[in-house]
C-alpha cells in the first residue's frame, strides 16, 4: 500500500541522532501546511549515557518553496509547535538511545502563497518544499554538566502537483466556509463546502450539482413544502425570504445543477468553472437572504 506521507531525506548528527521530516499528502490541516518532524536516537541502549540528548527550549521553524532553475525562495511562513494547544505540558524532551521525538508542527500559510505554489507545481509537474527548523541539544540528558550543540536541518522534499492541488483544493474550501453565513445548519453547509472543494479541484458538474443540493435543501430547511426545486424557489420568494433579483439567481443554480440531477441530459455538458464559480456565489448571496432573519440553525 502506498504510503501517505512525503518524506524527506535525513540529515544525521553525531553519528547516532536521525533527523526527518513527514509530510501528509491527504490527511493534511483545513488550517494550514501539517509537518511531523522526527528525531531519531540510534545509538544502542547499551552504550553509555552520553549519546541520551536533551532538546532545549524547543524547536522552532519555517518552510519555503523553491521557484524554478534558479531555484529562488518563497517563504510560506513560520511553524507553530502543535503540542501544548491541548493544555496539556510539552513533551519529555530527553530522547534515549533506541528512542525516538514526534512533533507536529502548522504553518498557516496565507492563500495567495498557497495559490503562488500551486501555480509553481503546475508549470513544473511539482514544487520543491524545504522545511527549516532549529534546536539546541543538551549531552548527556539530565546530566549536571553538559554540551550543548545547535542543529539547523534543511529539509526538502518533491511535493507533485496533484498533491498541492489537492492541498489548496482544501485549504480554499476551509476559508470559504469560513465566511460568514449566520444561521446556516450542518447539513447544508456540508453540501456547500464540497461544491466549493469540487469547483478547486477542476470538477465544476459535481460542484454544481452540490450547489443545487445546498440550494434545495436550505429552501427545505427554511419552510419550503413544495415537491419542486422551482417551486420551492417561488414558494420562498413570495413570502419575502427572497428578493425577486435573488430569486432570478436561484433559479439559474437550479437550472446548472440539473445535469446533476439528470445525467442522461447533456445540454450541459459543456459547462465549466466560470459556471461553478459563479453559482458559489449565488448560493452564498441565497444562503444569506435565507437566514438573515432566522439567525437560527
Amino acid at each position: 500500500m502506498a504510503s501517505d506521507f512525503l518524506f524527506t531525506q535525513p540529515v544525521t548528527y553525531r553519528d547516532h541522532i536521525s533527523v526527518y521530516a513527514s509530510v501528509p499528502k491527504t490527511e493534511q490541516s483545513p488550517a494550514g501546511l501539517l509537518v511531523y518532524l522526527t528525531l531519531q536516537n540510534s545509538g544502542s541502549p547499551a552504550t553509555n549515557t552520553y549519546r541520551s540528548i536533551e532538546i532545549v527550549s524547543g524547536i522552532q521553524g519555517f518552510t519555503f518553496y523553491r521557484i524554478g532553475e534558479g531555484k529562488q525562495n518563497q517563504l510560506l511562513g513560520d511553524f507553530i509547535d502543535m503540542t501544548g494547544l491541548d493544555g496539556k505540558p510539552w513533551r519529555d524532551p530527553r530522547v534515549k538511545p533506541g528512542e525516538r521525538l514526534d512533533v507536529a508542527f502548522l504553518c498557516r500559510l496565507p492563500m495567495d502563497r498557497a495559490e503562488e505554489m500551486l501555480e509553481v507545481a503546475e508549470r513544473m509537474g511539482a514544487v520543491e518544499l524545504v522545511l527549516c527548523f532549529q534546536f539546541f541539544a543538551a549531552y548527556p540528558a539530565g546530566a549536571l554538566v553538559q554540551k550543548t550543540d545547535r542543529y539547523d536541518p534543511l529539509l526538502a522534499v518533491q511535493v507533485p502537483k496533484t498533491v498541492v492541488e489537492g492541498w489548496v483544493a482544501l485549504w480554499s474550501s476551509a476559508r470559504e466556509a469560513a465566511q460568514d453565513i449566520p444561521g446556516v445548519p450542518a447539513s447544508v453547509y456540508q453540501d456547500y463546502v464540497e461544491a466549493v472543494r469540487a469547483a478547486n479541484v477542476g470538477a465544476p458538474r459535481a460542484s454544481l450539482s452540490m450547489s443545487r443540493r445546498a440550494l434545495q435543501s436550505a429552501l427545505k430547511h427554511r419552510g419550503a413544502k413544495s415537491e419542486k426545486l422551482y417551486d420551492q424557489i417561488e414558494e420562498l420568494a413570495e413570502a419575502g425570504a427572497l428578493t425577486q433579483a435573488t430569486k432570478n439567481l436561484a433559479h439559474g443554480i437550479r437550472q446548472f445543477g440539473n445535469f446533476g440531477a439528470h445525467p442522461g441530459d447533456d445540454q450541459l455538458e459543456d459547462v465549466g468553472l466560470e459556471d461553478a464559480k459563479l453559482a458559489l456565489q449565488v448560493l452564498r448571496r441565497v444562503l444569506r437572504e435565507l437566514y438573515a432573519q432566522s439567525g437560527s440553525k
